[in-house]
């Protein structure tokens, strides 16, 4: 006899490296054993992820995303605009394209003093 290793039930195995009494708890394993490595292994995913990608970007002859204003390469294909440019409006005199900066800027984790010290350390204020 062995016991369940999800639900600790004992059952009889018809194989000797049976380690789930039923096949619902066999899927629980599973999906238990992915959540696992992934939680372990997330940088090493997450970069082979990213060369992927990147792969499949370059196979297709996607160009680099770039800030709508400055024209700089943005790594993350989601963003519109380089933080210098979001900073530098947010510190601007122009007052809905100070709000929509500092919209996307508190979206990005960014607070109110974080913001005046990037406006600060950039030269803007």
């Amino acid at each position: 006899m062995k016991k369940c290793k999800i639900c600790g039930k004992e059952f009889e195995p018809h194989y000797g490296n049976v380690k789930y009494c039923s096949d619902k708890c066999r899927e629980t394993g599973k999906t238990l054993s992915i959540r696992k490595y992934c939680r372990n292994h997330a940088e090493e995913l997450r970069e082979k992820s990213r060369v992927y990608s990147k792969k499949i970007r370059e196979m297709a002859g996607f160009e680099p995303h770039r800030c709508k204003i400055c024209g700089e390469v943005i790594g993350n294909n989601r963003q519109s605009y380089c933080l210098d440019c979001l900073v530098k409006k947010a510190c601007g005199k122009n007052i809905s394209e100070r709000r929509h900066a500092r919209d996307v800027l508190f979206c990005r984790g960014y607070d109110a003093g974080m913001i005046q010290y990037e406006g600060e350390e950039r030269g803007y204020i």
